[in-house]
């Protein structure tokens, strides 16, 4: 368990209401359609502190993931788990999250609007690092024959990619159908990288 000082015990509190202000916020309305204003008055802060911590209602947005991703990723947190048939539970119940967002008429363009670019690619690139992380700590010791960078963003894409499509109902599989044929390409990507085809055949 991490262990606060009181300082950043008060942060990480602010830090949450804010999170927690802007969930309640996207359940209720459009992103589009929620501003700072909105999200400090439910937050019950001052915009001063809102910016102090988040440089935009988009950077509000990245952040919202990170912890997600830390829940999927302590998962992965060994070499027998990246190479597991089982995908991690967090996946599919990360999925599960956008049941009721996605459709086949959904625009990501439109539930973004200006923000979509900085949004995709921080959220990319924030799983991306993770990824990197999560891998080079459960083979700690190894070298990779890929780049260790890019086989995390070659990772992380496959997930995001899936994601993307679960939202606009381009796949029609269910979440734990999804997430055990995610876990099988990330182990042969991650499997070959290693040099470890044969405890993946």
């Amino acid at each position: 368990m991490k262990i606060y000082a009181r300082g950043e015990r008060q942060s990480e509190r602010t830090k949450g209401a804010l999170h927690l202000a802007f969930t309640e916020l996207l359940k209720e309305k459009a992103y589009t359609d929620i501003s700072v204003g909105d999200i400090i008055a439910r937050g019950n802060t001052g915009r001063s502190t809102f910016y102090r911590y988040f440089s935009s209602k988009a950077y509000l947005l990245v952040s919202l993931h990170e912890k997600r991703f830390d829940r999927l990723l302590a998962q992965l947190a060994s070499r027998s788990a990246w190479l597991s048939d089982d995908p991690p539970e967090a996946f599919a119940s990360f999925l599960c999250m956008f049941r009721d967002m996605g459709g086949p008429d959904v625009s990501l363009a439109h539930m973004l609007g200006s923000d979509l670019d900085y949004v995709l690619h921080h959220i990319n690139r924030l799983l991306s690092e993770k990824v990197e992380n999560a891998l080079g700590n459960a083979f700690a010791g190894e070298a990779p024959t890929i780049a260790l960078d890019i086989l995390a963003r070659s990772v992380a894409g496959a997930w995001c990619w899936v994601v993307f499509s679960w939202l606009k109902r381009d796949i029609r599989q269910s979440p734990q159908d999804l997430a055990a044929a995610v876990q099988r390409l990330s182990r042969a990507a991650v499997g070959d990288a290693y040099g470890l085809r044969d405890l993946i055949d």
